[in-house]
């Protein structure tokens, strides 16, 4: 099924970790050579439509495909694990043309000389899978904003950061930054507390989940033990 080929992707534990993300990472292949890519990273716990919604403005913004990747952890602790919530990403972006997403976890992509995971280091893993002209990250202003000023993404590495604002956080752009304008307000918290609590589809759907996970989260009684 679904999972198991994500997961399969994933790769197992003591994998020996390889220079170069392989094309066959990416769920969907690869359309065309020379790109404008926007790397789109996330816990995505669940994926919601602001998610996909933020993604569809950054194409009409003049990228041509935003390859979401999900992460292994970070400063959001995820309720549900990485390969339970590839799946979800896999199901509802697969068929959104110009989605894609990275089925692997990056860190087994990572230098092996000790040097740390760094933002600029994964863009540049998805700019060479992609052969791509260039290589952007979507990144929201609640995101921002736990940045001091001098450390902006933008101002360290020079990409095209495409920026959606969330209130109550605003973003001052820079040259290198493109405004893709205010995104749904969808309560990853909220919404999993809903499935918690056996709420009807409908206002599952209210409350920003696609319509087409329902039945699979529930089949699989997704975050029904989540405490966060």
């Amino acid at each position: 099924d679904l999972y198991s080929f994500c997961t399969l992707l994933g790769g197992a534990g003591g994998t020996k970790k390889k220079p170069m993300v392989p094309k066959e990472c990416l769920l969907k292949p690869v359309r065309k050579e020379g790109m404008r890519v926007v790397a789109y990273v996330g816990t995505f716990d669940p994926v919601h439509e602001g998610h996909v919604e933020a993604a569809r403005k950054c194409l009409d913004a003049g990228a041509e495909e935003v390859v979401f990747v999900p992460k292994a952890g970070g400063w959001k602790c995820p309720c549900l694990e990485r390969g339970q919530r590839l799946e979800l990403l896999c199901r509802r972006v697969g068929s959104e043309e110009g989605m894609n997403v990275l089925t692997v976890d990056v860190n087994e992509y990572m230098p092996k000389n000790g040097e740390p995971w760094t933002l600029r280091a994964l863009l540049e893993k998805i700019k060479a899978v992609y052969h791509a002209s260039d290589i952007g990250e979507l990144c929201g202003t609640d995101v921002l904003s736990t940045y001091p000023p001098s450390q902006h993404p933008d101002y360290f590495f020079g990409q095209t950061l495409y920026i959606a604002t969330r209130p109550p956080h605003p973003y001052i752009l820079t040259p290198n930054a493109i405004s893709i304008g205010t995104t749904r307000d969808i309560s990853s918290t909220l919404l999993r507390e809903a499935i918690r609590n056996h709420a009807p589809p409908q206002t599952l759907i209210d409350l920003g989940l696609h319509k087409s996970l329902i039945s699979h989260i529930t089949d699989k009684s997704y975050y029904k033990h989540d405490t966060a």
